[in-house]
This record gives structure tokens, sequence and C-alpha cells, in this order.
């Protein structure tokens, strides 16, 4: 899944971007001719034919202006400039050198920004001084443009790549659920016997231009345990990894011929599993096999016949535990507010709702005049003498009413 996420700037697909780099490239070819040439010609007729190369020195000047600071563009550009860098020595975190590479950039930018600035003023200040060199009398500016073009370029490019590397972070930074078992699986170890920890960090090798979804994505964890499927991890716009990022388990991407393949594969095999145990959306093959040995591991305890017996109590909370005052409100488009119990909702609700009747469940969040329900007595004498290891209570409420049912039931 390398260099997927790395996204390019409009301005990047523009003709100005290439014929840009296109004048750089002529530029430093034409000048380094010329450097070699002058100065060839210049030892020729020093050492060989016993004559001055009358104003050399200024000619070689101003062409190795232009090749020097041309080439700094270009390796701006191109990020193969010289960095005396000590940090990606030393921090090991991704995750951090990715900030600190963006500090750098901002702080770079405005050094180049004041350099550029200079240049210009540098450049203005020669035009209206009007100096030529001594020989020749080439005008000095000649040699100061390349100077000043070169820093404008610079920020240029600094500024382009510190927003892609904004860019990186923003698409490389996500929340979302994981389940317990498939973290699990970001640690363990490799087929040569070396452990891997992707917990809190990214693949071996892994940058900031490379997609994030590596690190779940990989040969280590696509083997570790059969992996995590990209089929289960559903994205805000309700399509899976898998679907947007053509990625497997194991991080081999694939094209539509490719997923086709797949996706017949993975029915032949989903065939073959039993209906008890069939999945009712398409899973990878290592998925059915996990089930299948699940499967053969149930049904081998259960063919013992000194298998301890199980229970499960489970106990429904409203009207069998407590019974509460809980209603849903609602708003209608004119503005007018109320609020009906359960069993009204029931029967009213797809008549409200063609009325534009918005609702709101907060009150079920909460337990509302609660009292004692039918079995509630019962429950609680189940508690005492065996315990809750096997008691359940079953609702319909949203998560969030977790707590203050069991301050409830406390």
């Amino acid at each position: 899944m390398e260099g997927e996420i790395l996204e390019k700037l409009k301005i990047e697909s523009t003709a100005f971007w290439k014929r840009l780099e296109t004048a750089q490239r002529f530029i430093m070819i034409t000048a380094s001719i010329l450097a070699v040439t002058l100065v060839f010609v210049g030892v020729i007729m020093r050492y060989v034919l016993k004559k001055d190369f009358y104003g050399a020195e200024e000619i070689i000047t101003v062409v190795a202006m232009w090749l020097y600071y041309i080439a700094g563009v270009y390796a701006t550009y191109k990020k193969d400039h010289i960095k005396a860098d000590i940090m990606h020595t030393f921090v090991s975190n991704k995750r951090a050198l990715m900030i600190i590479d963006i500090i750098v950039g901002v702080i770079t930018s405005i050094v180049l920004a004041c350099f550029a600035v200079w240049g210009v003023q540098f450049t203005l200040w020669g035009l209206q001084r009007g100096a030529l060199t001594p020989a020749l009398k080439i005008p000095l500016t000649v040699s100061q443009i390349p100077l000043t073009i070169g820093f404008i370029l610079m920020f240029f490019y600094t500024v382009c790549d510190t927003i892609k590397q904004f860019k990186n972070i923003k698409n490389n930074y996500f929340q979302g659920p994981l389940s317990v078992t498939n973290d699990k699986k970001l640690k363990g170890k490799k087929l040569n016997g070396e452990k891997f920890d992707y917990v809190e960090q990214t693949p071996e090798g892994w940058k900031i231009t490379d997609n994030i979804w590596a690190r779940y994505f990989n040969i280590n964890v696509g083997l570790n345990k059969g992996g995590i499927n990209p089929s289960d991890l559903i994205l805000a716009n309700n399509k899976s990894v898998y679907d947007i990022h053509n990625v497997t388990s194991t991080g081999v991407k694939v094209d539509k011929k490719g997923k086709y393949s797949r996706s017949k594969a993975n029915d032949l095999d989903g065939d073959l599993v039993p209906d008890s145990i069939k999945y009712s959306k398409p899973v990878t093959t290592q998925t059915l096999i996990n089930a299948l040995i699940k499967t053969d591991k149930a049904l081998e305890l259960a063919r013992k016949i000194d298998q301890p017996v199980k229970k499960i109590r489970v106990f429904d909370f409203d009207d069998t535990l407590a019974r509460t005052k809980s209603n849903v409100l609602y708003t209608m488009p004119d503005g007018t507010t109320g609020k009906i119990d359960a069993a009204t909702f029931a029967k009213e609700a797809s008549n409200m709702e063609a009325e534009g009747a918005q609702w709101d469940f907060s009150e079920f969040s909460k337990v509302m005049q609660g009292s004692k329900g039918p079995l509630l007595d019962v429950a609680k004498i189940i508690a005492d003498k065996r315990g809750t290891k096997d008691v359940f209570v079953l609702t319909a409420r949203p998560a969030d009413a977790a707590g203050p049912i069991k301050e409830f039931l406390a």
C-alpha cells in the first residue's frame, strides 16, 4: 500500500508546473555545458596557446550563479537537497516525525520567504545602481537575478511540500472502532520468528507518503490468526476499506478483475460452509476457515459427555425488571413539541413521521421514575445465591443507558 495517500496539489497537474521543471532542467544543462566549455577553453588558451582568456572569470561567475541557484531549486523540488537532520536518528516514532517534518517545513518556508524578499530588494538595488563587471561590462544584475529567482522558487516548492504534508497527516489520521480480537492481531511473530508490534507503531519502512492502512493490512498481520478482514472495517461513507482501497488482509492490491475473481472464489468457498454458520455478507476465505475451526472445536466439546452444564438467565429490563416513565419526545414541523409513551410510539410512529415528526429518545438513556418490575426480586435472589456470572439484562435502550440501568439494579 505504498505511495497511495500522497495527494497531488491541483497546481502539480498544470502546464505551468511541468514547464517550470523543464525550464530548470534546460538552464542546468545549458549552464553546466557552458561552465565546462569555458573552463576547458581557458585551460587550452592559458597553458597551450599561452594566451589570456580575457574576462573568462566574469562569464564563469554568471554561469555558475545560474547553475548554483537553479540546481538548488531543482533539488528542493525533488527533495534531494542535503539536510543536516538528526531528529530522524534519535526519534523512531513515525507520528512524531510527521509533526517534526511539518514544523521544519513551516520554519523553512518562513526563512525562505525572508530570503526571497531580500533577494528582490537586492536585485532592485542592483538595477538602480547599474553596476557593471570591470572587464566585459556585464551588468551585475545578470548574476543577481538567479539568486532572487532561486529563493522565490525554493519558497514556492517548500510551501507546496508542506501543504502536501498537512494533507497526508489529515488522510492518515482517523478514529474508528477496532475489535479487541483484531487489535491483538497487530502484535505477533513474523515468518522468520522475529516479533512485530504495530499496536502503536507503523510497519518497518513506512513513510508519510504511504497509506496508514498498511499498519493493519500487511503480510505480518495478515498471517497472524487470519489477519483483519478489510471488508469488516466500514468507513464514514458506509463503504469498507476493501471497497475503497482494494487491498487484501495481507496488504496486496487487487484490481477490478482480481476483486471479481476473489468474490467468485469466496462464493464457492461459502457454499461449502454449513447453513448454521453461514455469513450474511461476503467474507474472506480465511474468515471461513476460522469459522470452521471454531465449529469443529465446539462440536468436539459438545460430543464429550463430561462437559460441564452451562446456563444463561436473561431478563428483559423494561416491564420485567423495572417499570419506568421514559417517553419518546417529538417535534413537529410547526414547532409543536410533546411526548408519547413507548406503546403509543409503536402504534403512531409511522403516521407521525409522515407528518414530519422528529424524534428524541434521550429519556431512554435514563431510568425515569423507575420502580420494581415483576421479576426484579427473582433476579436478585438468583444473583445473591449463584452470582451474576450467568445473569444478563436484555434491553433495546441505547448503550449509554448501561450506567443508569446498573445504578437502578444495584
